[in-house]
């Protein structure tokens, strides 16, 4: 997913040419991991896991109290919390 929202941020051309590159040097995938970064994929990334993660947590409060739902809730909530820092 980063990559997908870096290519959209990036308009050089430069990572998308990379990334379709049948090719891939070393120092290649180490110029596509500084694209993405430059180009906020990573960051849109995260932003959109915590969208999702929210939407889970939403949908897990029309689920019947239970032990089952209890654990989902913490898992999304651990998962949520990584995301952030």
């Amino acid at each position: 997913m980063p990559v997908l929202f870096a290519l959209t941020n990036e308009t050089s051309g430069t990572l998308s040419n990379l990334v379709f590159n049948s090719g891939l040097t070393t120092e290649d995938i180490a110029s596509i991991r500084s694209l993405v970064i430059e180009n906020r994929g990573v960051t849109l990334a995260e932003e959109k896991a915590w969208e999702y993660g929210q939407d889970a947590l939403k949908a897990l409060e029309k689920v019947k109290k239970s032990e089952s739902r209890k654990i989902l809730e913490k898992i999304v909530s651990s998962i949520l919390e990584t995301t952030r820092k």
